[in-house]
């Protein structure tokens, strides 16, 4: 068995690293990628290879962007810049592809140690309270003040078939907006949300639907950060 198979063979048993007492099929695994990859990037093999359950023929695909991206990724305690990812929309899943050997394979980290993610402009955290659990785009949060918004993004599926083959394309849902307050999550279905929640600000929050109205209707992101933008700013002057 080449130095390859001998890896993917591996991966495929999915190799339990956080166990106290390691076989010596796990030191055997960690030895083989830190003389071949450095022990400081070892920790991103934890996981399994991953295998896509949909056939896509096209650019309609589950994941966030169509090729794999340069990104950073708070892993296991620790920070990973410049790795190939990519988000599953559908599946809620981060994906590395990882050199391995001669080439390159998709690997699927330990969902629940992946604290955050970032590519391009956009950043991810993995959120587990209550009914939310999962990775949400974190588009505001304030530094000093337990105020921040957040999305989940979505994607529905939908089977075809070409007569050659059966397939599957992936087309964006109408996320959902969060707003987080004092170490709580609420679903923010409409600006009134914030009126509950901040009712000595009811009149400069009312102001601040009505001036940005037609906001909302173009990019509903923009309009709730401006509200709790005005939100923030309030509360800081009268703090």
């Amino acid at each position: 068995m080449n130095f390859y198979n001998w890896i993917i063979f591996l991966l495929f048993f999915n190799v339990a690293f956080g166990l106290a007492q390691k076989s010596s099929l796990e030191s055997t695994y960690y030895e083989l990628f830190d003389s071949n990859i450095g022990p400081d990037n070892t920790n991103l093999y934890k996981g399994s290879v991953y295998t896509s359950k949909y056939r896509s023929i096209n650019e309609f695909t589950p994941r966030l962007y169509f090729d794999y991206i340069d990104g950073s990724i708070l892993y296991d305690g620790q920070w990973y810049f410049r790795v190939s990812i990519n988000y599953n929309v559908y599946d809620d899943l981060i994906l590395m592809r990882l050199p391995m050997a001669s080439r390159n394979v998709l690997v699927q980290p330990l969902q629940q140690q992946v604290e955050c993610f970032s590519m391009e402009d956009r950043f991810f955290v993995h959120i587990d309270w209550e009914e939310l659990k999962g990775f949400y785009e974190q588009l505001l949060q304030f530094e000093n003040f337990d105020l921040g918004l957040y999305r989940k993004l979505r994607k529905n599926r939908y089977k075809k078939n070409n007569r050659v083959h059966e397939y599957s394309e992936f087309y964006d849902r109408e996320p959902i907006y969060y707003i987080k307050y004092d170490g709580k999550y609420y679903d923010l279905k409409s600006y009134k949300i914030l009126k509950r929640l901040f009712p000595q600000l009811s009149e400069v929050i009312v102001q601040g639907h009505k001036e940005n109205r037609n906001l909302s209707k173009i990019d509903v992101a923009a309009y709730y950060s401006r509200l709790l933008q005005i939100i923030y700013k309030n509360i800081s002057i009268n703090s």
